[in-house]
């Protein structure tokens, strides 16, 4: 196997319009762990993806390029989430995520979206 570097391979991270953040980790074509943090009604968290995402053509056909896209198996599952992402350049990307989570109680779901840029570190 050779050991090419693929022009995405290495660590992404920035800020979400929640003021919260995302990070994510490239390796040879895959996103291979994704991480943002969220602040919804007042109940905060993380939710992390951890798969092998082939980088391929975008799943937001609005916005073009190359991406990568997730979706949990439940949409209506307490710990869904689906989380799309552009790379805008070699050095950029961007992107939008929506879930659920627990409301301000605690005691019961509500959804949500963000939208988020990175920068490869």
């Amino acid at each position: 196997m050779s050991s090419a570097t693929f022009p995405y391979d290495g660590q992404w991270s920035g800020p979400t319009s929640q003021g919260t953040t995302v990070a994510f980790t490239v390796a040879n074509q895959r996103v291979t762990t994704l991480t943002f943090s969220y602040n919804l009604r007042g109940c905060s968290g993380t939710k992390t993806v951890n798969q092998n995402l082939t980088i391929g053509v975008a799943p937001n056909p609005t916005a073009g390029g190359t991406g990568f896209g997730y979706t949990s198996a439940n949409p209506v599952d307490s710990t869904f989430v689906f989380i799309a992402g552009t790379f805008t350049s070699g050095a950029t990307a961007e992107g939008f995520a929506a879930y659920y989570s627990c409301t301000s109680t605690g005691t019961s779901a509500a959804s949500d979206s963000l939208s988020w840029t990175a920068a490869k570190r």
